[in-house]
């Protein structure tokens, strides 16, 4: 079963989304290496300001000239909004079924002043302005296009179509910026193509989808139609191997982060799915949410511990 997950990640790569990556995107698993850095731990076990209960997405984004953090606290309801460095800023939202508040936020993505939240037990996607005023919401509880059940991860290819992990449902919905539905792909199984409760998704060079076949504890890559080209992963706890992960964010040189919650550690590939390494200290407990920022760091929103860690990322030659 390994060897043929590997003769299908190399088909699919030689086939790509645009061919095979650019010089540029380039990263050998084998002569680079990463250099990991903690700095800080940012806030703690609560309910107040600069404190999280469940936290299970994290933001890195820029807003009015000011860089911010946006986290999901899920277990408090709420996006907090914090400096980069951790100080608290502002926060919105409480729990109802109301259009501007959650049921168990779960999935943030941004874009044009826009914030994108899934908000999960409501079964919908909440649309809020970088300051939190709130904007429209769409979905519903469902399994017809545009509907979802219990969605999680969003993200927004160069072309500017959207695409959710609609997570009980099996499957990764497509849609404008306005979220009319576009496109469904997949459904419930174990095979190419088909998934067991994805829960993030994130672009890739060529506007390839990279999907977080969470149950099948895999990743699997696909065009912007949803057709299937590679899968790298297996379940376990080695190198190259992921336990139920949940997280995953890509940066410039599309390295792979992975929330291999399971494993209580991030999970790091290359761009064509090769294992660089991993990242377990300080000790981390159900990791779910990863983000990147512009200068380099790494953040993680640590759930079972009910924070946010940030690390310094460093690409080192060989």
């Amino acid at each position: 079963m390994r060897f043929i997950s590997v003769v299908i990640l190399l088909a699919g790569l030689l086939a790509g989304c645009a061919g095979l990556l650019p010089p540029t995107l380039r990263f050998n698993a084998a002569t680079d290496g990463l250099l990991v850095e903690f700095e800080q731990a940012i806030g703690r076990s609560g309910s107040g300001h600069g404190q999280f209960l469940k936290p299970r997405a994290v933001l890195a984004q820029q807003g009015e000239s000011l860089g911010y953090l946006y986290v999901a606290d899920t277990g408090n309801q709420r996006i907090q909004v914090l400096g980069v460095d951790g100080d608290y800023r502002f926060a919105f939202g409480r729990f109802g079924v109301d259009q501007d508040r959650f049921n168990d936020p779960a999935g943030l993505a941004y874009d044009g002043g826009v914030l994108w939240v899934a908000d999960q037990n409501n079964h919908r996607i909440a649309q809020f302005d970088w300051q939190g005023n709130f904007l429209r919401v769409f979905g519903a509880l469902g399994r017809e296009p545009g509907e979802f059940d219990r969605p999680g991860g969003i993200a927004r290819d160069s072309l500017e179509y959207w695409y959710v992990a609609d997570t009980d449902n099996d499957r990764v919905q497509k849609f404008d910026a306005q979220g009319t539905p576009l496109a469904v792909f997949g459904g419930f199984g174990i095979g190419p193509g088909f998934f067991n409760r994805p829960a993030a998704v994130a672009i890739a060079s060529g506007n390839c989808i990279l999907v977080l076949d969470t149950r099948n504890h895999r990743i699997q890559r696909l065009t912007a139609e949803g057709d299937f080209l590679a899968v790298f992963g297996a379940q376990g706890a080695g190198a190259g191997q992921l336990q139920e992960p949940k997280g995953m964010a890509l940066s410039a040189e599309g390295i792979i982060f992975v929330a291999d919650t399971g494993n209580n550690r991030i999970a790091v590939f290359d761009p064509q799915g090769q294992w660089v390494r991993e990242i377990k200290a300080p000790a981390m407990l159900a990791p779910e949410g990863v983000a990147l920022d512009g200068a380099g760091h790494l953040y993680v929103a640590d759930t079972g511990n009910d924070r946010i860690l940030k690390f310094k990322i460093t690409r080192m030659k060989g």
